[in-house]
């Protein structure tokens, strides 16, 4: 399922919404355009894995305002 949210006030298009996965991934190019910084951001130092077994580094982890819905109350 594809979805629209409000992330950080921002509205985003095209959020794929995948129960089965074990990390939410923003691109870097949405996080600059929502106007965040990378000080904003906790440094993670293990990397994402996927099924192939390669890694990748992750910029780092951040707790951000999401709203869904069509009152749009946050929801977190």
């Amino acid at each position: 399922m594809v979805i629209r949210l409000d992330i950080a006030n921002f509205l985003v298009h095209k959020v794929l919404v995948d129960n089965g996965s074990s990390a939410d991934i923003i691109f870097w190019d949405v996080i600059k355009r929502i106007g965040l910084e990378d000080a904003q951001l906790d440094p993670v130092h293990t990397p994402l894995v996927g099924f192939g077994g390669s890694g990748v580094a992750s910029m780092g982890t951040i707790s951000l305002p999401l709203s869904m819905g069509k009152n749009r109350k946050g929801r977190r």
